[in-house]
């Protein structure tokens, strides 16, 4: 696909999902009775606004990927974005979100077909499942695996390809040392709460060291020494008595860089 090509389905997507505004606000609110998770379609148009800034790498021309994640479309919708970009063939496998998932893949694909290009490059469907990818693992040059760490491991030790990386997603492990931010902590932990991030709480920074996986995402409330805790757990992301939930978000091109073995998740 050349940029011309791209820049058009991008446009063309952008104006079809804002004149269908309000099937997109009966899909949303189905995936609100299945899923008690809110979708804001605004967010969604808004990663359509920001497709100039999708990095592109001739490397990754024609790779052959799959991805699993659980489906929030601001993060499905980039995967596809930077897949026709990059000219990458993607097998997607989304966990939830069906519904909206298919009006946005099903609204591309026409758009595609209008515009006369063939879509060789997107491959979803809301029949895929996890087993999918696990038997014919050999048929990609990599597997990315976007969620929590947990879920990774065990589809991980099912695949056992060594081309999969692991991407955290919407799960977060937090530290309190210092009590001084007890508060500052518990009310970042019910905004958390109420936004369906994924949490684990410790008190005990031995524990928290222990249970540490690399490439997680850490917010740590203390006064000690930084450097000393960085220098026994290997965050993708951390961030020290602070949060803003923006810096968690999976980013426009996470996916890139997920592609990029030299890069340590």
């Amino acid at each position: 696909m050349t940029e011309k090509e791209f820049e058009k389905v991008v446009e063309n997507l952008t104006s079809a999902i804002l004149s269908q505004r309000a099937t997109f606000q009966d899909a949303i609110q189905e995936e609100f009775y299945q899923n008690l998770n809110q979708i804001d379609l605004d967010n969604v148009i808004k990663i359509l606004d920001r497709h100039k800034e999708i990095a592109t790498d001739g490397r990754l021309d024609g790779e052959r990927i799959a991805v699993i994640c659980k489906g929030n479309p601001e993060i499905t919708e980039q995967i596809l974005l930077a897949a026709l970009k990059n000219n990458i063939h993607v097998k997607l496998i989304t966990l939830n979100y069906h519904i909206i998932n298919n009006c946005i893949f099903n609204l591309l694909s026409e758009i595609m077909h209008e515009l006369r290009i063939p879509n060789s490059y997107l491959n979803y469907s809301d029949t895929y499942y996890e087993q999918d990818i696990i038997d014919r693992s050999n048929g990609f040059d990599r597997i990315i695996y976007i969620g929590s760490y947990f879920d990774y491991q065990n589809f991980e030790y099912s695949c056992e390809s060594d081309k999969v990386v692991f991407w955290n997603d919407n799960n977060i492990k937090i530290l309190l040392i210092s009590y001084e931010y007890k508060e500052t902590c518990k009310a970042t932990v019910r905004y958390l709460y109420a936004n369906n991030v994924e949490l684990e709480i410790y008190d005990d920074e031995k524990e928290f060291v222990q249970e540490f996986e690399d490439g997680e995402c850490a917010l740590i409330y203390t006064n000690e020494d930084k450097e000393e805790i960085l220098e026994k757990i290997n965050p993708r992301i951390v961030k020290f008595n602070e949060f803003n939930i923006e810096d968690f978000k999976f980013n426009i091109n996470d996916l890139i860089l997920g592609l990029d073995f030299s890069v340590k998740l």
